[in-house]
């Protein structure tokens, strides 16, 4: 017997058989154990480098070449050992049968009415202990009677067929349709940024330790120290694999998970979900298959639920993990606990290993659900605690990580201090449940429509294993992970602070819907004819997602759309500019820029450093991230305050920004706008409504000069009290020069803002240092200004000469020329406003007349 995978007459062979589950073989379970072993392997690459602290260069390439080793070994050996390849190849084929149950109609109506009773008793009560203690009851009930009838009824003897080439060809469509949905769909996310920079590192950085440094804001410096990855994301692999890949093919690694690996990982989510449908519903899983998917394509109302976690985040590895590997885990835990095998237990293995590559809540998530999957799944209670036992045993691995990512993270010390804290903290109560609950459920008929879909899989279940997995996973849930008593416990110690919302990922929602409207259409077939049971389930279906749905997987209303041609999954006006700052910037130099391009920086190779990408991924003290925060506000949408003005330029000089990235609007601003050219940076291109400018080294000298310059002639000029009218360019150098009158925009002046507001001094800096005309209904309070602080000379920029209306207003005030300084008009205050050139004009007409 040949090795079938390399054999085209096994494909032959295959298709020849009339009806026979040989051909799902390949299809669905040889693809997924390829899948699942083959990642597995990667992942223990990455922790081996990862735990003893190896580089991209030597540590992951050596762990990398032997993982492809032992997986062509893996090959080899089920090539050249019979034995092997005949025991693997009957675990395959010998698929589980669990037994099945027939409700009488008094238990069926019985389970509707409690579900019933649990949604009227929220809606007249809004109390939410009597529905917690409802749906303990409810899940308890339903585990003892699942236990009973499985106790009673007999298993089946073999598996029924239907028509399997339909239902596999139809399996192929929805992996080609879930391929092109994830490559089509648009729907960024703010946090990619840092997980692709989790990539980026490998490829700029390939000699620095694996994951162990946060390289968002670069290496250390005297300001900036080293910055830790958070523990949890240490373990990661899915980010690694793109970054290896762009490092050895030098393609950007962003392209290569958002353009292959995510539409790559899409195309295998029908056949991972396929795999545990087949063991609950043999016949009509390629229904069930359909009714899941559906799920993904339409529910989008909460905005971090299972459809928006799926195919539009694709570019996650949490969102594959809880698409595919959660649906792949349960199958190997059901086939394991039916009849435990060792390639039954090397894949349970690798499943768990698989899911805590792919996001760190793996190192919880899959031995709960491993265990739970193989206890459900156990046909005597002789079996059961060896069962457990291995499927324990199994989870060690994932075990072993956890303890590692908590002795890196101090979890002694943190629970030390927690006990410390006040009784209140620990009071029982819904506060932290209600707010979360929406994130993953949704709001009103969304998440009482999701709950009573675990509810409706057990009331319909046409086999014990069905009704005794989510009856167990309802009440773990209701029980452990989301009863009020424990919130902070489970928070603290097994979910982590910012992710416990993620305990609603213990339910499959999606696969619990496709198996109760599949498990009802089997019910109402046994009365009447197929289609009208279909058309029935169909209305059912409709009117769940027409309660439920709040607003679409693609609607502008969830952020997303279909774009063609494909294009990396984020927001392209910043990531053009961010493209476009790489070229003048290299990889070790800072660049101020607003959040949005920050972002972008991170995620592109060999590029330069934001001063700030986010808060919550820059770990220092809080005053250097407010500070930098102040100074990307300054460039995006705050308004640069005169107290604010020097630090900014100070602070400029201080990190040696390369690039300033300003908006339009904000390099209209004339403070910042001449702060930046006396810093040295001159604007070298504008492209979709921002500017990009450069720091040159000869810049400043010239700028700072001249405005020097020009302060210091005006101060010998004018008289040494008052104050002085000039650009606020040439007035912060004015308090440099001894015995100089006090410039009225200056920071430095404490009352330069006592009178006037800060939008009013903008308006003086204005109309003295650009070809700003003075506006009507403005020449009274300027007037009164001038004439209040007693200014005694003005400086006007050469170009300000067509503003007439206020030439005439300072004519009209007594104002005469004295001079050119340097490009700038030089204007002095006489004694008296009769002398003015105005005055002067009008007393010669007058003579004429």
């Amino acid at each position: 017997m040949k090795f079938a995978l390399f054999h085209p007459r096994y494909w032959v062979d295959a298709l020849k058989q009339p009806i026979n589950s040989s051909i799902g073989l390949i299809q669905v379970e040889l693809l997924t154990d390829a899948l699942v072993f083959t990642y597995s392997l990667w992942t223990i690459a990455c922790h081996v480098t990862v735990v003893s602290e190896g580089t991209t260069r030597y540590g992951l390439s050596i762990a990398a070449i032997i993982a492809l080793l032992c997986f062509l070994a893996v090959l080899i050996a089920l090539w050249r050992i019979r034995k092997w390849r005949d025991a693997y190849f009957k675990d395959l084929r010998d698929s589980p049968c669990f037994a099945e149950v027939s409700y009488s109609t008094p238990i069926l109506l019985a389970a509707l009415a409690a579900i019933t009773l649990v949604i009227a008793t929220w809606f007249i009560t809004r109390n939410q202990w009597v529905v917690w203690i409802e749906m303990v009851i409810f899940c308890s009930l339903a585990i003892l009677y699942g236990t009973r009838l499985a106790s009673l009824a007999a298993p089946v003897a073999g598996l029924e067929f239907g028509r399997e080439r339909i239902n596999y060809f139809l399996l192929h469509a929805a992996a080609f349709i879930c391929f092109a949905f994830t490559l089509l769909a648009f729907r960024p996310r703010t946090d990619e940024g840092f997980y692709a920079s989790m990539a980026v590192a490998l490829t700029n950085y390939p000699d620095l330790a694996l994951n162990k440094f946060a390289m968002l804001h670069g290496s250390a410096t005297e300001f900036l120290s080293e910055q830790f990855l958070f523990p949890p994301y240490r373990v990661h692999s899915f980010e690694l694999l793109g970054g290896y890949l762009g490092y050895l093919t030098g393609i950007e690694s962003v392209s290569i998970v958002h353009l292959v690996i995510a539409p790559l990982f899409a195309w295998f989510a029908p056949f991972a979900i396929a795999r545990p449908l087949k063991l609950l519903i043999p016949r009509y899983w390629a229904m069930a298959l359909f009714i899941a998917l559906s799920f993904y394509f339409i529910e989008g109302s909460a905005g971090r639920g299972f459809a928006n976690q799926a195919f539009v985040r694709f570019f996650n590895g949490k969102s594959v993990m809880l698409t595919v590997a959660v649906p792949l885990l349960i199958g190997y835990g059901l086939r394991f606990g039916a009849k435990p095998t060792l390639s039954r237990f090397i894949f349970l293995t690798c499943s768990q290993i698989t899911m805590a590559g792919l996001s760190s809540t793996g190192i919880w998530l899959a031995p709960t659900l491993a265990t739970i999957s193989v206890a459900v799944a156990i046909p005597t209670r002789r079996a059961l605690l060896r069962t457990i036992g291995l499927s324990l045993l199994s989870s060690s691995y994932v075990l072993l990580i956890g303890l590692w990512v908590a002795g890196q993270m101090n979890v002694i010390a943190v629970g030390v201090a927690k006990k410390a804290t006040t009784y209140k903290e620990f009071r029982p109560g819904f506060g932290l449940l209600t707010w979360v609950l929406p994130n993953v459920l949704g709001k009103g008929w969304t998440v009482i429509a999701h709950l009573s879909s675990v509810a409706l899989a057990c009331a319909f279940a046409r086999r014990s294993a069905t009704l005794r997995l989510f009856a167990l996973l309802g009440l773990l849930l209701s029980l452990v992970l989301a009863n009020p008593y424990l919130v902070r416990t489970v928070q603290s110690y097994l979910t982590g602070r910012l992710t416990y919302e993620r305990i609603f990922w213990l339910l499959p929602i999606p696969i619990a819907l496709g198996v109760w409207c599949t498990d009802l259409f089997i019910l109402l077939r046994k009365q009447s004819r197929a289609w009208i049971a279909l058309l029935f389930v169909i209305v059912i279906l409709t009117t769940y997602y027409v309660v439920s749905t709040e607003r679409m997987v693609i609607s502008r209303a969830n952020a997303s759309s279909i774009v063609f041609p494909p294009a990396v999954k984020m927001w392209q006006t910043d990531r053009e500019v961010a493209q476009r700052v790489c070229h003048y910037v290299q990889n070790d130099e800072y660049v101020l820029a607003p959040k949005g391009i920050s972002t972008q920086l991170v995620t592109l190779s060999h590029c330069g450093i934001p001063l700030i990408s986010e808060m919550r991924w820059m770990g220092e003290n809080l005053s250097e991230e407010r500070r930098r925060n102040r100074l990307v506000a300054y460039v995006s949408r705050a308004d640069l305050g005169l107290d604010r003005t020097e630090e900014f330029f100070e602070y400029l000089k201080k990190y040696r920004i390369a690039v300033v990235v300003t908006t339009k609007r904000q390099y209209r601003r004339p403070w910042l706008r001449e702060l930046l050219a006396q810093a040295g940076y001159r604007k070298i291109e504008s492209i979709r409504g921002f500017r990009i400018l450069i720091y040159d080294e000869f810049g400043p000298s010239w700028t700072l000069l001249r405005a020097q310059r020009v302060a210091k002639a005006a101060c010998n000029r004018a008289p040494k009290d008052g104050y002085v009218l000039a650009p606020f360019g040439i007035s912060r150098h004015m308090v440099a020069v001894k015995e100089c009158a006090r410039p009225l925009i200056d920071a430095h002046s404490s009352k330069s803002n006592e009178r006037l507001s800060e939008k009013q001094l903008h308006r003086l800096d204005d109309l003295v240092s650009r070809p700003e005309d003075l506006r009507k209904r403005e020449v009274k309070w300027v007037k009164s200004a001038l004439e209040a602080y007693e200014v005694g000379e003005t400086v006007l920029f050469n170009r300000a000469f067509p503003n007439e209306r206020f030439k005439a207003l300072l004519y009209e005030l007594g104002f005469i020329d004295k001079g050119i300084i340097d490009n700038h008009l030089f204007m002095l205050r006489e004694a008296s406003a009769e002398t003015s050139p105005l005055k002067q004009k009008s007393h010669q007409s007058d003579r004429k007349r």
